[in-house]
């Protein structure tokens, strides 16, 4: 079940794969709140990770998930990095 992995093998993957952005679907809100604030946990542990070379971990939890919230947020996604592209 998500949530139930310890957090220190979840970072420790995110981070040896360079992953900088998580996107989680929930059902209904009782499991939309336990993976907001699970996720809440990761982006603070990385935050705090000396190891962690990028300035931020993105996490996108959407509510109900399907195909047209995924689309939704992977076009949030790709403004954001053309967003960060154009201010470098």
């Amino acid at each position: 079940m998500f949530g139930e992995e310890p957090e220190n093998e979840l970072t420790d993957f995110l981070r040896s794969h360079d992953i900088t952005c998580l996107i989680a679907g929930a059902h209904d809100k009782k499991s939309f709140k336990q993976k907001s604030k699970w996720l809440q946990t990761i982006q603070k542990q990385l935050g705090t990770d000396k190891l962690w070379f990028h300035r931020s971990f993105q996490v996108f939890v959407t509510l109900p998930w399907g195909d047209v919230p995924f689309n939704l947020t992977l076009q949030q996604l790709g403004k954001t990095k053309r967003r960060d592209e154009r201010h470098k």
